[in-house]
């Protein structure tokens, strides 16, 4: 460390302040509760890209990855002036970052970086206790288990800030600016804003902001909720139900999922599992898996509501032509060994009180697609660029915004049906691409308004939209996500549903697409989510139905909580199995996940039960 530093900056207002000094080193000061954040003089910084122009964000990194980086600053007319060094002092770059304070926040705009910078990781961590980083539901990293990674927009990292903690002081640090190439750097327990290049040049503006909490991560989620509102980013259940009256079927309802078949490949056991053909593999190549077909469907919904649910929606998945993922996005006509036309028809036929979907996706697409590999976007290098390894083996990744018109084409076939409701995949839950096809290049910025004009196509023809997992860019025109989060003591906060529970109604796979084990009451009712029930077959739709009508006090409680805000989140155990939500309405819940029963003010809440409060 820098121990004959000079002072180069001294800001505040009433709420804060941020001294600077010349290695960049500083104190951040929350005036209102009288503590002082101190900044690294230090940080790691990667010798290339953060991503590699891939579907999927590397997130975990090595010391191969990234060097200690200091940095030396000064004045200049435009803000400081900014030296990245390596270990041996030699620099890497400049930048230039312009410091202000208001509005109780600090902020750090970015400008005039070196193209010899082929990422940056800026400004320095400030040292915390702990961390708290909204990835999927939300997480409390109060150790250095979680090593060194890189998480990028829209791919877990589900909500544009991060921050720290101090006993329930805080900081929260929100990307006001550059959000499509932004990220937060994580190793340990310290976090940083990242940045990437656009297009492999360093293009528009970068700004983040730090501002101060009290109220542990819950005071931090709050604020992250209070910017999000003021910026646009928040649009509530209510407003969208007056938009899409549809919609409100889904509070207090549930969805009824049905996997309905696929197309066997050989090659998709060899890609992804890395093993030998079979004489079975081969036996079974290019046949038709019949799971569930049309008819099965109709009946599991008419026992549905014989055992009592009320409303909700149902959701096809592997209706399309060839089966789950085959030939996406040429999707009609649907699969003939499912059943006929009359009867997809019958399945959009069930009253105002269920909203019937198909599920469909827009972004991956099958070399057995027919139009394969029109509009595939390609990397840097030239390549066409490879997704995920599902269903229909691997698939290659559409250019969004080329996207929309094969959204408007299957819409001319699948209005004729008269659905309410679509489910968009790989909207929200991919993180955001570039495309160096000359014919159709595309940034991250724009990929991401690519994807939402594709859910602003449906919702223009009045149906509600969901996709996976959940994103803030994308919670104006989303109505309901399916995502993947489990409980885990003292690690798993619910910082989604403390941010945006009253904007996009929640629901969880137990553990993906094609199996079909619902995910547990206990946390669906302590995070206010909707329940989503997978069906296999029929013979395993009728095994299950107990636990089905069991199931329905979660539809009873999101009826009752499903347009709140979620106000308030605590561990009432020091082990964290016994954990406590509260609402806007005044609803509140207990619930023990624990073996033992829990004493709440002289009665026991049952292990493995819960209690819900007014």
């Amino acid at each position: 460390m820098n121990t004959t530093r000079s002072k180069v900056l001294s800001l505040s207002d009433d709420r804060a302040a941020v001294t600077l000094y010349d290695d960049f080193s500083g104190e951040l000061v929350d005036r209102e509760r009288g503590v002082t954040w101190r900044m690294s003089p230090c940080g790691l910084q990667e010798y290339g890209p953060l991503s590699e122009c891939a579907i999927w964000n590397r997130m975990g990194r090595s010391y191969m990855d990234h060097y200690p980086a200091t940095f030396r600053a000064r004045r200049t007319d435009a803000g400081l002036r900014v030296a990245v060094l390596d270990p041996l002092g030699q620099p890497r770059g400049e930048l230039t970052c312009a410091v202000t304070v208001g509005d109780g926040a600090v902020r750090f705009r970015i400008d005039e970086i070196d193209e010899a910078l082929p990422s940056l990781v800026f400004p320095p961590y400030l040292e915390s206790d702990s961390l708290v980083v909204p990835r999927i539901l939300g997480e409390w990293w109060r150790d250095d288990s979680a090593g060194t990674q890189f998480m990028m927009p829209a791919s877990g990292w589900g909500m544009r800030w991060f921050g720290g903690l101090r006993g329930e002081h805080g900081w929260v640090a929100i990307v006001e600016d550059g959000y499509a190439d932004s990220g937060v750097y994580v190793s340990r327990r310290a976090a940083s804003a990242a940045w990437q290049k656009s297009m492999r040049q360093w293009q528009g503006g970068r700004c983040v902001s730090i501002r101060f909490t009290g109220g542990g991560y819950v005071g931090q989620a709050k604020a992250f909720r209070a910017w999000a509102r003021g910026h646009g980013l928040f649009t509530s259940l209510r407003e969208k139900e007056e938009a899409r009256p549809p919609l409100g079927n889904l509070i207090g309802g549930r969805n009824l999922a049905f996997f309905q078949g696929y197309t066997a490949h050989a090659h998709r056991h060899i890609i992804a599992g890395l093993r030998h053909v079979t004489p079975e593999m081969e036996a079974e190549e290019g046949t038709f898996k019949v799971l569930i077909p049309f008819r099965d469907v109709l009946t599991a919904i008419e026992e549905a509501r014989a055992a009592g649910m009320t409303k909700g929606y149902f959701t096809l998945r592997g209706w399309l032509n060839g089966g789950y993922d085959e030939r996406h996005p040429d999707t009609w006509p649907h699969e003939p060994a499912l059943g006929s036309e009359d009867e997809l028809r019958r399945y959009f036929n069930q009253g105002d009180a269920f909203v019937p979907l198909l599920h469909d996706n827009f972004q991956d697409m099958y070399p057995q697609s027919p139009s394969f590999p029109r509009y595939v976007q390609k990397d840097w290098a030239g390549e066409l660029k490879a997704g995920g390894t599902w269903h229909g083996g691997r698939c290659y990744v559409v250019n969004s915004e080329k996207a929309l018109e094969y959204v408007r084409r299957n819409w001319e076939t699948h209005r004729h049906y008269g659905p309410r409701g679509v489910f968009v995949d790989c909207i929200g839950g991919a993180h955001l691409q570039e495309d160096y096809a000359p014919d159709h290049l595309l940034t991250r910025a724009r990929d991401a308004e690519g994807k939402l004009e594709q859910v602003r196509f449906y919702r223009r023809q009045g149906l509600i939209a969901g996709t996976e997992w959940g994103s803030d860019f994308s919670i104006n025109d989303i109505d309901f996500y399916e995502t993947r989060s489990n409980p885990a003591p003292r690690r798993a906060i619910p910082l989604w549903p403390l941010v945006y529970h009253d904007a996009a109604v929640m629901l969880r796979y137990g553990t993906g697409t094609a199996d079909f084990e619902a995910a547990d009451d206990l946390a669906d009712l302590l995070w206010g989510y909707a329940k989503l029930w997978p069906c296999g077959d029929l013979a395993n739709w009728r095994k299950r139905r107990e636990a089905f009508r069991r199931s329905f006090v979660v539809d009873a409680w999101h009826e009752r909580v499903g347009r709140d805000e979620m106000t308030h989140h605590r561990y009432l155990d020091p082990a964290g199995r016994v954990e406590q939500t509260e609402f806007s309405s005044g609803a509140s819940i207990i619930v023990n996940f624990g073996d033992e029963p829990w004493d709440h003010e002289g009665r026991p809440v049952a292990p493995k039960g819960y209690r819900m409060l007014d």
